[in-house]
């Protein structure tokens, strides 16, 4: 799979997982760097019944990025939870692992199904229709490392993101001219570009870059 067709199937994903069964889980994509070593997950359950939620995480093997092997190094907090009705639980996400050279990229897996102490007469709650689950990305990035990103302009509408920094770029907002933002949702690798397709009903000023603050966008 090239990286285009990965990096599509990843924003898919991400747009998708938080929808499902009333599970809500934020944030939507992790970043931990080093040597920090803890992450936290929100998960909120709107349902009207208890839900167990279990996590797990795998590597995500990206183009252009080193294959990893054997089990992550970040654990989930409790692996599996059991979330009361119309309330909300904090996991955490910890790194056991040791120094890297490279960010190191992952997807947390995510599982849902009523508990079994709530499950509807007559429904086995092992049923495969209970089975929902999703997953989201969540990058580790060495010490003393930084994102930079610069940008070029396609077209009217289209930028292109070069990240020459040394940690994943994240894109998480944009500011049109007038101030007014808006969210936005983009990660860009080291050593990678990738396209920013910009709203076409009001001029965008400037894009936010997580640990770079707000970049001006260059006139069209």
């Amino acid at each position: 799979m090239d990286l285009h067709r990965c990096l599509l199937l990843a924003s898919c994903l991400l747009c998708s997982w938080s929808a499902l069964a009333g599970v809500r889980l934020s944030p939507a994509i992790m970043f931990l760097d080093l040597p920090n070593r803890y992450l936290s997950l929100t998960l909120t359950n709107e349902e009207p019944v208890s839900m167990e939620v279990s996590l797990s995480v795998v590597h995500w093997p990206l183009p252009g990025m080193p294959r990893q092997m054997g089990t992550p190094a970040l654990v989930a907090y409790p692996a599996v939870t059991n979330i009361p009705a119309r309330s909300e639980q904090v996991v955490r996400l910890a790194y056991e692992g040791g120094k890297l050279e490279q960010p190191l990229p992952l997807r947390v897996l995510f599982k849902q199904r009523p508990s079994s102490n709530d499950a509807p007469d007559g429904i086995t709650i092992n049923s495969v229709a209970f089975g929902l689950g999703g997953s989201f990305p969540a990058f580790v990035n060495p010490e003393k490392t930084q994102p930079g990103v610069l940008i070029e302009r396609l077209d009217a509408v289209t930028l292109k993101l070069t990240n020459q920094g040394t940690a994943v770029a994240y894109v998480s907002g944009l500011q049109s001219l007038q101030r007014r933002e808006r969210p936005a949702s983009l990660f860009v690798l080291p050593g990678h570009s990738r396209k920013l397709a910009l709203p076409a009903d009001e001029p965008t000023g400037q894009i936010r870059v997580e640990k770079q603050g707000w970049l001006k966008v260059p006139a069209p």
